[in-house]
């Protein structure tokens, strides 16, 4: 029987080819990975905006991911200080330690891998509606994005939020001054950048 040329050495010709007689080729196949559902860390976005800052930020952010889930923390008190009055209020909360009612907000943060928290900065400080939150979901054994909107400086409030964190893992940090009134195209590089730096 004449032998094709071409032919691996070795090769039966009278058995019919089958996926079980075919020779291996001499290199391992590796299937490649996709993004098939389990790859990214299932996250959630938690945050607290009074003027809108924190909000766009948030949405920014949310857009970067791949389907994130997106809770906003709302106080029981939604009337809207305006001038210098603002400041004192806000400030006076911080200085108080005042813990605001909070509307419901249905999340399970036990549910998710990543947990992205967003504030303003009030008098260096976290928002005390993000206080009252963490107070309430007691949030332990994640990992942890952190996030601030400010005019005038971030100060401390990274510092003072991991205080407010024991027993979970910081991934990453950021802030940004004053979004609302920048370029979003600046915004959207710079969140993006930072996003693929955690890993969300």
């Amino acid at each position: 029987m004449k032998i094709p040329s071409g032919t691996p050495r070795g090769m039966d010709l009278r058995l019919p080819i089958t996926p079980l007689n075919i020779p291996r080729p001499p290199y391992t196949l590796i299937k490649p990975k996709g993004n098939a559902k389990g790859d990214r860390m299932k996250t959630a976005i938690i945050y607290y905006s009074y003027e809108g800052n924190t909000a766009l930020a948030a949405k920014t952010i949310a857009s970067a991911i791949k389907k994130p889930d997106v809770f906003e923390i709302k106080t029981v008190d939604q009337k809207k200080r305006t001038g210098f009055g603002k400041y004192l209020w806000g400030g006076g909360q911080v200085i108080r330690h005042v813990k605001p009612a909070l509307k419901p907000l249905s999340v399970d943060v036990n549910t998710y891998d990543l947990v992205i928290l967003g504030t303003p900065v009030w008098a260096g400080s976290p928002a005390p509606a993000l206080v009252s939150f963490l107070a309430e979901k007691k949030i332990s054994g994640k990992k942890i994005a952190l996030f601030c909107c400010h005019r005038g400086g971030k100060r401390n409030v990274f510092i003072k939020l991991k205080k407010l964190l024991p027993g979970n893992t910081i991934i990453g940090e950021i802030d940004f001054i004053d979004p609302a009134h920048g370029s979003s195209e600046e915004l959207g590089q710079k969140i993006g950048e930072w996003v693929k730096a955690i890993g969300a």
